[in-house]
């Protein structure tokens, strides 16, 4: 094979692949799970649930979402409910956790558990909200640009409004590819880090 021919038949090779890459990677699937409140009693259930504005803006995108609620459940079999949430975060590509509001005792947990599975966790904490303030007191003290230490600890990335996220998860394959998420290995670096502070808890924080 003459060198020319050669050239053009490995750049057109190359070019193939890269175009059918990007063709395969448009059409791929992403599921997000959207942790946060639930809609409980009748007035909740009525109103219009936060996780819509997510369906609404990326209808066009390839990205579905999973929501914890489910009109068929019975929630008196509680192992049924939490073994539910496990399999949607083992399903997701992403969690995304509601921290415009009170975090109840699920999504918390909820984000551990995707850190036990190595699920990237993105939250949407306002400033200024109930979990992040541009000034707080607390022990005395006055912090700047406060974010509560657990929220701030666990989660992969943090966005001011559910719009910016939205604007994120657009282009949902750059996002994933930018995040690094922390797995369940850093709750063992945790304790090693808090052990070169040189500080006792059992002096510090023991009541008694």
């Amino acid at each position: 094979m003459r060198k020319s021919t050669k050239k053009i038949w490995y750049t057109c090779f190359f070019a193939f692949v890269f175009v059918a890459s990007n063709v395969l990677g448009a059409d791929k699937q992403y599921y997000v799970y959207l942790a946060g409140k639930v809609r409980k009693g009748a007035v909740e259930e009525a109103q219009q649930d936060w996780r819509d504005q997510y369906v609404a803006a990326l209808k066009n995108k390839n990205v579905k979402f999973f929501t914890p609620e489910c009109t068929t459940e019975d929630v008196s079999k509680s192992y049924d409910v939490f073994s539910r949430d496990v399999k949607i975060i083992a399903e997701s590509n992403l969690v995304l956790v509601d921290g415009t509001r009170e975090i109840g005792v699920g999504t918390a947990q909820e984000i551990m558990i995707a850190k036990v599975l190595n699920v990237p966790v993105i939250a949407v904490v306002p400033p200024d909200g109930k979990y992040r303030k541009k000034k707080c007191r607390m022990n005395g003290v006055t912090y700047t640009n406060y974010v509560h230490p657990f929220l701030n600890s666990t989660t992969d990335l943090i966005v001011d409004s559910h719009k910016d996220a939205i604007l994120q998860l657009g282009n949902i394959e750059a996002l994933l590819k930018m995040l690094q998420p922390k797995d369940e290995d850093f709750i063992d670096a945790s304790i090693q880090h808090f052990d070169t502070l040189g500080i006792d808890v059992k002096k510090e924080n023991v009541l008694n």
